[in-house]
């Protein structure tokens, strides 16, 4: 398992850091908001900042497709859960990134398709903010480490060229 980084407080001058490149593109867990009830989210500023400097947001949604924290029972029943976990997660990756049509539905396929984004806008970077990301950690933590070591290698290899690409987990 990968553990993300902690953005430097306060997370506004953190998130500047990040974006103006005086921070290294890297995985970093979003830190809870105060009346949040230690649930991730989407700090205030984070796209409006991003889209200032010229990144482009990719917002990951949570298990379910909502726009809250995930309800962490996608195959809790399910003989075959950690597929089906990993199928729905693996869908979430094609839509956020807007993966053409077509392409590989397994880990090698968003391994190669992370590497490439050809098909996206121009940006200076990219920045995917899952703030629910726990509960796809708490529909299968397995699944969910092997996404992680796929995002670290992805940051690790656009990190070497001029468009960064980085993400916020919760």
């Amino acid at each position: 398992m990968t553990t993300p980084n902690t953005l430097p407080e306060p997370f506004g001058a953190g998130l500047t850091a990040l974006l103006h490149g005086d921070l290294p593109a890297d995985l970093y867990r979003l830190p809870p908001l105060p009346d949040d009830d230690g649930e991730p989210a989407l700090p205030t500023g984070v796209r409006p900042g991003a889209e200032e400097t010229g990144w482009r947001v990719l917002p990951f949604r949570p298990p379910g497709g909502g726009s809250g924290g995930g309800t962490g029972d996608a195959g809790a029943t399910d003989p075959e859960g950690p597929e089906r976990v990993k199928q729905l997660l693996l869908g979430e990756f094609a839509a956020t990134f807007d993966f053409p049509s077509g392409t590989g539905r397994n880990w090698d396929a968003l391994a190669d398709l992370l590497t490439d984004l050809s098909w996206l806008p121009p940006a200076r970077g990219r920045l995917m903010v899952a703030p629910a990301w726990s509960g796809w950690r708490a529909c299968d933590a397995g699944t969910v480490d092997t996404a992680e070591e796929i995002l670290r290698e992805a940051v690790a290899y656009w990190s070497a060229r001029p468009v960064p690409f980085a993400a916020l987990l919760g």
